[in-house]
């Protein structure tokens, strides 16, 4: 099986060579009304394009510079296989400047739109509240008594709290705990405890806005004595 070689472009070389040869032979003038020993035209536009092997095409290179019709019909070829690799190359870099153009134009404005939301830190003025526990018994363990009606009540906000203990209540830092009625820890913070305008008064700040409506118990205790347990009811 004959080895088929690979095509190829003409050198500038060739093509120079091949156009003076063209040149003379117009000047020289090669009349071939007969088309005689021509190539098919096939060949013709082979060569003009770059798609014929090596041996073939020297062949044919040589006739078209003898054959005023072979040159005047490759010219022809040739001429249309460079306009429409220009069109093609004009029509890509024209799609190319487009498509730049589309992304600078609308590019800042869908990159805006497609960056994720900033989640925005909801920024609210604590309020303030005060808890009266001076009078109440402490207690040291949960019931599951409903609450009586002398029970404070808190609105579900970020409170800064102030919680007035009975006598006896050291000052100090103390942890303090919202916990509902089956002893589930809610929130959980620290205050300190001082003597205030005649009573013990424990300061700390809780954000109570994802707390739900009902009865809950605020535990209380220094370092690790037991558990100060006081009721409390979120409206």
């Amino acid at each position: 099986m004959e080895e088929q070689l690979p095509y190829r472009n003409l050198s500038r070389g060739e093509e120079r060579r091949l156009m003076q040869r063209a040149a003379d032979a117009v000047m020289s003038d090669f009349p071939n009304p007969e088309r005689l020993g021509c190539p098919e035209s096939t060949a013709l536009i082979a060569i003009a394009q770059g798609r014929l092997s090596s041996p073939e095409s020297e062949d044919i290179i040589d006739h078209i510079a003898t054959c005023s019709p072979c040159l005047l019909e490759y010219s022809q070829h040739r001429r249309r296989h460079r306009m429409r690799v220009i069109t093609k190359m004009a029509l890509a870099s024209a799609a190319g400047l487009m498509l730049i153009a589309v992304l600078w134009h609308f590019g800042p404005e869908y990159m805006g739109r497609r960056q994720p939301p900033i989640t925005k830190e909801i920024v609210s003025t604590p309020l303030s509240a005060t808890l009266d526990f001076r009078n109440r018994t402490i207690q040291r363990s949960e019931s599951a008594e409903p609450y009586n009606q002398d029970v404070p009540h808190l609105t579900r906000v970020l409170v800064n709290l102030a919680i007035k203990l009975p006598v006896g209540v050291e000052d100090g830092l103390y942890q303090v705990e919202l916990r509902t009625r089956s002893n589930k820890t809610v929130l959980s913070s620290a205050g300190t405890a001082s003597w205030h305008e005649g009573a013990e008064t424990l300061t700390t700040t809780l954000d109570c806005r994802r707390v739900t409506r009902g009865e809950y118990t605020f535990a209380i205790r220094k370092g690790t004595s037991a558990w100060r347990l006081y009721p409390v009811i979120f409206d």
